[in-house]
């Protein structure tokens, strides 16, 4: 019996290589999530090193805004930093100090500080961030990939299998650009594709320019014929007057009060996630989530239209009194008690 012939490993597939994960270059809607991390190997599973506290940083791409094309990096916080804070258990949005610990900073050489100094570089304000992620959730950024520090590179590893052996410095995946639009403390960015660009018009034609004026062609010689009747043309009909287009009908009381339920329904699901408050683009983004799960889309759109579009403003701002909370420009907060 003839041997089997072995198959080659195809190790030109970026997949078949373990490590950090690569974010391509490009325009992304970003979300972020605190987590405490622990690197698995891909092909194995099997974990590698300790658990470290960090930002997972979920990376859609503005030209296909869906789970499917969702990248995702995580941006550690330093080594020691799960000694003394951890992930916000009721939000995952922010970090809480873990009991009993002597307190501490954050690490300022790390992954995480790096994004974060980019976001600053690129125009967000200081003061937008401060204890919970959703207020910079859904912004649109231009990413790019920068050296690592040089001094990582003398860093050494702690696994027995490379002890000793010297880190080669990496890439790390900033932001560049705040796009226009995508500030999400300004109302902008979210889970909306972008406007397209609007086309190139054509450039005007070439003025005529001064010269000769061309020499007209001889007339032709008309021929003779011999004289007839002439037919007398039919006298043209009138064209008939287009139909007036009928005007919608107003929506009925019982119509609007369907809607009003359904918002209602929509937005509490929302803020029973994120009964702390969050952004206003947030929510809207999330009340389109609700309806198209839910296989109501057209209705979403009628939800939004009614309570999310300027002309909605009041609207909206009594419906969440009713539910405990208020629109304060870009976040929707908690009335006070």
């Amino acid at each position: 019996m003839a041997a089997a012939q072995m198959v080659g490993v195809n190790f030109g597939d970026p997949s078949m290589y373990s490590g950090a994960s690569f974010i391509p270059d490009g325009d992304y809607c970003m979300t972020f999530d605190a987590v405490l991390h622990t690197a698995v190997d891909k092909n194995t599973g099997v974990a590698r090193g300790k658990a470290r506290l960090g930002v997972m940083v979920n990376f859609y791409p503005l030209s296909n805004l869906t789970e499917e094309g969702k990248l995702q990096q995580f941006y550690s916080m330093g080594s020691k930093a799960h000694e003394s804070f951890a992930p916000n258990p009721e939000t995952g949005k922010g970090f809480v100090p873990v009991p009993g610990a002597k307190g501490g900073s954050f690490n300022d050489k790390t992954n995480w500080m790096m994004l974060l100094n980019s976001l600053w570089q690129s125009g967000m304000p200081v003061e937008v961030l401060s204890n919970d992620f959703t207020a910079i959730d859904g912004i649109w950024a231009h990413v790019t990939n920068v050296d690592e520090p040089a001094e990582r590179a003398s860093y050494k590893s702690n696994t027995a299998e490379i002890q000793q052996e010297e880190r080669k410095p990496g890439k790390v995946a900033v932001v560049s650009l705040i796009l226009e639009g995508g500030a999400p403390w300004d109302g902008g960015g979210g889970f909306e594709a972008p406007a397209a660009t609007p086309p190139v018009q054509a450039p005007p034609a070439a003025p005529v320019r001064p010269g000769p004026k061309p020499v007209p062609a001889a007339a032709p010689v008309a021929v003779a014929r011999p004289a007839g009747p002439r037919p007398v043309a039919a006298a043209p009909r009138p064209a008939p007057a287009p139909a007036p287009t009928p005007a919608p009908p107003p929506p009925t009381a019982q119509a609007e009060q369907d809607l009003r339920t359904e918002a209602i329904t929509s937005i509490s699901d929302v803020l029973t996630k994120k009964p702390n408050g969050l952004p206003r683009l947030l929510l809207r983004n999330e009340t389109v989530k609700y309806f198209d799960v839910n296989g109501k889309s057209t209705t979403g759109a009628a939800v939004i239209a009614a309570y999310f579009e300027p002309s909605g403003a009041d609207a909206l701002q009594a419906l969440l009194g009713e539910m405990g909370y208020y629109v304060d420009g870009a976040q929707v907060k908690l009335l006070p008690s």
